[in-house]
């Protein structure tokens, strides 16, 4: 099991040199340390490695601001030093640092945003975790585009069961209400009660993937044949099938864009030609297959 071990002072106090001393002596017996500098002040990676070629993609930060973040992520973002092949880094690339990053949002529903009768949901306020005075932390912020604020149709009443339960169920487990700049009755928290981030759902989906496809290796090979397993995916993935579906079944495409808070008119449409495309192929394939000439 990896241990994490924090480093902190003053800007100047040496924080950078301790840390390289340290991981030297961690990775004395080839164990492997990384070395992650994620503030402000810290020296960016080619201040570390002036002599070493730092790959565009190398960035902390393009971790930090992923929606999803796993170990494929974080370690195709690791810097391996070539004099210490037990050393990784990890840091941002030149000119960058926190602030050149975007904020990643979630969209927080309330109980407040359900309208149950009506069998809509507002979406009209995000959760964004950032750093701000030098202390990471969620904070509630309007979208900052008109198409962002939207009301959605609940499409199918297993979904709204499902959200009347949920919100039952919160009152129960949660007597004690969540409340950030006005904003109370959060629907989605985690077992302690604080906000559930995607990162939690994409654990969560981690976990039934895995089991899942551990139960069908094991029923493929009772039955001798290739086993049928989950891709990896994430919380993100679902609103991309999503909008794929709803492109399959309609063409009205204001209807989507309003759906799916796109602001640009042609993001909705380039998804929509891709579908289409592909409906295209397929249904030309099924033609030359039953078409016979004379």
């Amino acid at each position: 099991m990896g241990k994490v071990i924090t480093v902190w002072g003053s800007p100047g106090s040496g924080k950078s040199m301790f840390s390289c001393i340290l991981a030297k002596a961690l990775t004395r017996d080839k164990r492997k340390a990384i070395i992650i500098n994620a503030e402000i002040s810290v020296p960016m990676l080619p201040v570390w490695l002036p002599e070493q070629i730092i790959q565009t993609n190398a960035s902390v930060g393009q971790v930090l601001s992923s929606v999803e973040i796993d170990t494929t992520l974080v370690a195709s973002h690791v810097t391996v030093l070539k004099s210490y092949p037990f050393i990784g880094l990890m840091g941002y690339s030149a000119g960058e640092n926190p602030l050149s990053y975007p904020e990643v949002k979630y969209a927080m529903v309330t109980k407040n945003d359900v309208d149950l009768e009506n069998n809509t949901i507002s979406v009209n306020h995000n959760l964004i975790y950032r750093m701000i005075d030098g202390k990471a932390g969620f904070h509630i912020t309007t979208p900052k585009t008109a198409s962002g604020t939207r009301t959605i149709p609940i499409l199918y009443p297993q979904v709204a069961e499902q959200l009347r339960t949920l919100i039952e169920v919160m009152d129960i487990l949660y007597p004690e209400d969540l409340v950030m700049n006005g904003y109370h009755g959060f629907l989605f928290r985690n077992r302690e009660g604080y906000f559930l981030s995607a990162h939690n759902i994409n654990r969560a989906i981690q976990r039934i993937s895995i089991a899942y496809n551990a139960e069908e290796m094991d029923q493929a090979e009772l039955e001798d044949r290739e086993p049928e397993l989950l891709p990896h995916f994430s919380v993100h993935n679902l609103r991309h099938t999503f909008c794929t579906r709803l492109c399959e079944s309609t063409n009205d495409i204001k209807f989507i864009q309003q759906v799916m808070g796109h602001a640009d008119f042609s993001t909705t449409m380039d998804i929509y030609t891709h579908i289409t495309q592909e409906n295209m192929e397929e249904k030309v394939a099924t033609i030359k297959g039953n078409l016979v000439l004379m």
